[in-house]
């Protein structure tokens, strides 16, 4: 898990350099912001990003929030945070695992 979070962190680190943001992009960093969550913005949007890709690799939601909290340094409860803004941006397919 560890070297999945790095590789794709590293690639989407470097594609993020572009400086066209998405929607989803600014909705998802808006979202953060508005809890006073504050993480570089490609840092965010990568986390946020691995967030929808562990989840469909079939990760369950509490592999997944430890995961954040040890890559980004966030207390739990910005994690878990972080984790549903990502799932509502990114990746609403997986909602229904946010909830049971």
């Amino acid at each position: 898990m560890k070297t999945l979070w790095g590789a794709l962190i590293i690639a989407a680190t470097g594609l993020l350099c572009a400086p066209v943001a998405t929607a989803d992009d600014d909705s998802f960093l808006l979202a953060l912001k508005s809890e006073s969550i504050y993480l570089t913005d490609s840092s965010a949007i990568a986390a946020g990003q691995v967030v929808c890709s562990d989840f469909a690799s079939g990760a369950a939601p509490a592999e997944t929030l430890l995961a954040v909290i040890y890559n980004t340094g966030l207390s739990f409860e910005d994690a878990g945070f972080l984790l549903g803004a990502a799932v509502s941006a990114y990746c609403p397919q997986f909602e229904d695992r946010m909830y049971g």
